[in-house]
């Protein structure tokens, strides 16, 4: 397995890892030619480390006597014992699901030796970690050109004490060197911190084979919007029933705010994309040019905060976990209602 070493990049920790079978994450991590399986992408990753208990202590002054530790009732914290770095705190029953049990519960719940490793990771120096199972890749024909969507299981766990275990559908789409998350409809299953290993791996397997099943019907469903001709009235239903859900926002009532103008100004870019967008020429005016359009400015062009690690990962996140996916997510959705 040839492999190649990337520098870190600024929007992740310093104690971060990454494996991947392509140059992404703006080249940080390490690359390799050939996918590796969960457990070989448990070391290429780094994320061969555990996560241990310890108690929580905070300064305290009691009438204006000297300053003194006093260690906090019912909670513990998490940190990584390789490097001492605490990731979170939890209540005291908590049990960490440690990152080698995931990888077991891949095998588990795929039956098979034979698993790929798209990507693997770790963010913010190990609170969230990741492996996404490459489960195969579709094409689509449009005009002279051939879309690539690649289909994956996402299986996603945090550290902080907060974020648990889950199992999810992905669909990237890999054309002209855009990254874009897809969904047709909300397909995770999440577990909580059992620390264990007693999963309810019937509920999983299930869950695996509805992703699979979900992957069928996606491409189904692009292959009829593809052929599909929406007038500029059926795509603007469509966007403002996509971006109202997406946002979780009312359409803005009074005119000459800047809620309006924003409004006013994504409707505006999502229309341009779907109709005129050089990467649509060969789909310009279908439903599946207004469905790219959404994704392009989920994954592209919406604003992202940055929280002090660089917008490169704040977009990241909000493509893998936040408003970004949130709005991919209901773009599939509203997709699949207007074309039934």
């Amino acid at each position: 397995m040839a492999m190649k070493n990337f520098k870190k990049h600024g929007g992740f920790e310093s104690e971060d890892g990454f494996v991947s079978t392509k140059e992404a994450y703006h080249g940080m991590g390490t690359i390799v030619t050939e996918a590796p399986t969960p457990y070989q992408a448990l070391h290429i990753a780094g994320l061969d480390w555990e996560v241990a208990k310890c108690p929580l202590y905070g300064a305290v002054e009691v009438d204006g006597e000297e300053t003194h530790m006093m260690e906090y009732p019912n909670k513990i914290g998490l940190y990584r014992t390789d490097k001492n770095i605490l990731l979170g705190n939890a209540s005291d029953h908590y049990i960490p699901i440690q990152n080698i049990q995931i990888a077991d519960l891949i095998y588990d719940v795929a039956e098979s030796e034979d698993l790929k490793v798209e990507t693997a990771g770790s963010f913010k120096n190990g609170q969230r970690v990741f492996f996404q199972i490459d489960l195969g890749s579709m094409g689509l024909d449009i005009g002279d050109n051939t879309d690539i969507i690649k289909q994956y299981a996402m299986f996603h766990s945090g550290h902080d004490g907060k974020t648990g275990l889950s199992v999810r559908q992905t669909n990237y789409r890999v054309t002209c060197g855009n990254v874009e998350s897809l969904a047709l409809r909300d397909s995770a299953i999440k577990l909580r911190h059992m620390g264990d290993g007693a999963y309810d791996l019937i509920s999983i397997k299930a869950k695996l084979g509805d992703i699979k099943a979900q992957a069928k019907l996606f491409q189904r469903t692009m292959e009829k919007a593809i052929q599909t001709d929406w007038d500029n009235q059926m795509m603007l239903d469509y966007f403002m029933k996509t971006w109202q859900k997406g946002t979780k926002k009312s359409l803005p009532k009074k005119k000459d705010t800047k809620a309006f103008d924003k409004f006013n100004s994504t409707m505006e870019l999502w229309h341009n994309y779907a109709n005129f967008h050089e990467y649509q020429t060969d789909c310009h005016g279908t439903a599946y040019s207004a469905f790219q359009a959404v994704t392009q400015y989920a994954t592209h062009d919406m604003h992202v905060r940055d929280n002090g690690n660089g917008k490169a990962e704040a977009r990241q996140l909000n493509q893998m976990f936040g408003r970004g996916s949130r709005l991919g997510h209901y773009a599939g959705i509203h997709l699949q209602e207007a074309l039934a």
